[in-house]
């Protein structure tokens, strides 16, 4: 596994972490608070937005509860708070580093000493984010309408002091996507009706962090990764009325595949690894299911 990869695994896993803790929308990196009216409640019954226009992306067999031209739009503002404390990082180092740059390649130093890692010992690494949406819904007959959503479905950063003792891990860490979904409703009956639609999804990534420079302890070198692609997906959704005030509804949303592509700097580091080269790493944005 590349540099690169090893990266960005470690801040998704390590940003899913940040986001989960929340005790309400344990949902990693996903981004749920896609309504403005589905904010207003909570975002109870979730696959059942009624007649809000967002139901293009909830479950898009929803559009047939109402008639007519609709458009909404709205942002959510994300406001992420760490607190991060140093229980005793440590760097394990060589304890000849003149022997281990003139030994051939591949060349095992067998004694290595740990030394405590310097930096701030607390920093906040959260941001500010703000994640738009806007939905489009009409009829093309009686029986079937038209909806197009545009969602940040996955958003999120983090950003830390150059000097805190973590920034080997990670300084700026930046994952975003939006999606462009068209869908269509059918009415089958006065009781069921259905819808699906298309995701084009758009997803990057950008990541920084410290090297430690083996040549010049006191100076850090420093990495930056950032990749980008395009990935596609689908989403399904199904609603059977009781009565008008009994429903139940059943929405479905698939993965989607990316192949980050992008480059590979390096600055202030080892001679012969500075530079900038491509590179890529494979990520899956996970599906889900609504009831």
């Amino acid at each position: 596994m590349s540099q690169y990869q090893r990266c960005l695994l470690s801040f998704l896993g390590f940003a899913g972490v940040l986001v989960t803790v929340n005790p309400v929308h344990a949902s990693g990196l996903q981004i749920t608070e896609q309504s403005v009216t589905g904010l207003g409640r909570a975002f109870a019954g979730g696959s059942l937005p009624n007649d809000d226009a967002s139901a293009a992306y909830f479950n898009p067999a929803d559009m047939m509860l109402s008639k007519g031209t609709q458009a909404q739009a709205g942002m959510t503002f994300i406001g992420i708070t760490t607190d991060v404390s140093n229980a005793g990082s440590t760097l394990r180092l060589p304890a000849n580093l003149g022997e281990l740059l003139t030994r051939p390649p591949g060349t095992i130093v067998p004694v290595f000493v740990t030394l405590p890692t310097s930096g701030m010992a607390y920093d906040d690494g959260g941001t500010d984010n703000v994640a738009p949406n806007g939905y489009y819904i009409m009829d093309i007959n009686d029986r079937m309408r038209f909806g197009l959503s545009m969602t940040a479905p996955f958003a999120v950063s983090t950003s830390y002091s150059r000097n805190w003792v973590g920034r080997y891990h990670a300084i700026d860490s930046k994952l975003l996507t939006v999606d462009i979904n068209p869908s269509i409703a059918y009415r089958i009956n006065d009781q069921l009706s259905i819808g699906g639609g298309v995701s084009a999804q758009y997803a990057e990534a950008k990541l920084t962090q410290a090297l430690f420079n083996p040549l010049a302890p006191a100076n850090d070198g420093n990495a930056k990764v950032k990749g980008d692609d395009w990935g596609f997906g689908f989403n399904l959704g199904a609603t059977y009325e009781f009565d008008p005030q009994t429903r139940v509804g059943l929405s479905y949303r698939s993965r989607v595949e990316y192949t980050l592509e992008g480059h590979r700097t390096i600055g202030n580091y080892l001679p012969g690894v500075n530079g900038k080269i491509p590179a890529k790493v494979d990520w899956t944005a996970p599906d889900w299911v609504g009831l």
